[in-house]
């Protein structure tokens, strides 16, 4: 069973989706390490 998401017509929102959500965790997971090591 595949999320309507993998349809050609909408991979490119789903990868683009996927990606944003990568992006935003590495940042969120880096910026509570600064946080970390300065406070």
């Amino acid at each position: 069973m595949l999320p309507e998401c993998l349809e050609t017509s909408h991979l490119h929102d789903c990868l683009a989706a996927i990606f944003t959500a990568l992006v935003e965790w590495k940042l969120r997971d880096l910026f509570n390490a600064l946080n970390g090591n300065f406070l």
